[in-house]
């Protein structure tokens, strides 16, 4: 650190250094190694990218390969992405191309997939849960069980909340 330092005075019409990372990092790992460390760089603070800015991404990343997608599908995407913002490790764009590859996997999945570049919701959410056959059989021998009333209730309970 003190080479940097160094290195920033000497050169300084010469020379720039970035400092890239998250804000607490920068602040309790590089900061706090010298007091007045803060005071040689000028800060730029970089916002998470908002729902617009995520689907104007994922807007050009379906042009750019030939996706066509209900509206709906890109807001979904970028609502969900959007409450990732404030976690560490969130990449914003990058996070964007994740999704869509995955939703491009699923959609190739799909048992009705036709070839035609298209998402649906489900590509993206998933099958219902109330849709799934392992819940089916399951709730099936819920159903069964003589004793299991309380049980029962709040298993129909929470198939009705997952329906979406």
């Amino acid at each position: 650190m003190t080479e940097l330092l160094t290195a920033a005075e000497d050169k300084r019409g010469d020379l720039s250094i970035i400092l890239a990372g998250y804000e607490d990092d920068i602040q309790k790992k590089l900061y706090a190694y010298k007091d007045g460390l803060p005071s040689h760089f000028e800060e730029v603070v970089f916002e998470d990218f908002d729902v617009q800015d995520l689907e104007t991404i994922w807007d050009g990343i379906a042009q750019e390969r030939g996706w066509a997608y209900d509206k709906a599908v890109a807001k979904i995407a970028c609502c969900r992405l959007a409450k990732s913002a404030a976690h560490k490790g969130f990449g914003n764009a990058h996070a964007v191309r994740k999704l869509f590859e995955h939703t491009v996997k699923e959609a190739f999945a799909r048992e009705d997939f036709n070839g035609e570049l298209q998402f649906k919701t489900v590509d993206l959410l998933g099958d219902r849960p109330s849709m799934s056959p392992k819940l089916e059989v399951v709730l099936k021998e819920i159903e069964e069980g003589a004793r299991w009333g309380k049980i029962k209730e709040e298993m129909k309970r929470l198939v009705r909340i997952s329906v979406y």
